[in-house]
């Protein structure tokens, strides 16, 4: 994946989930010595909200994460969070 970094962001995304979104995940390309953002996913609260933590891809390159609420709402009024999996 060279010249490709992934990441997360805790807001920001689907302002329908949040008045500042839940948050997304990102990839960055870089070509040129320029570099262009891709959003892979933007959650919407029932999927996860906020990612925390690192990305761990895989060797098919799929990204793996957790987020710190969303989800099953039955534990707590802002979700349980989930663990997550991307596929870019």
């Amino acid at each position: 994946m060279k010249g490709r970094l992934f990441g997360t962001t805790s807001a920001g995304g689907d302002p329908s989930c949040d008045t500042s979104g839940c948050g997304t995940v990102f990839e960055l390309r870089e070509k040129n010595h320029l570099w262009s953002e891709t959003i892979l996913h933007a959650f919407g609260g029932t999927d996860g909200n906020s990612p925390q933590g690192g990305l761990v891809a895989d060797p098919s390159g799929n990204l793996y994460g957790a987020t710190y609420l969303g989800g099953v709402v039955s534990c707590e009024a802002g979700g349980c969070g989930v663990v997550f999996k991307v596929t870019p």
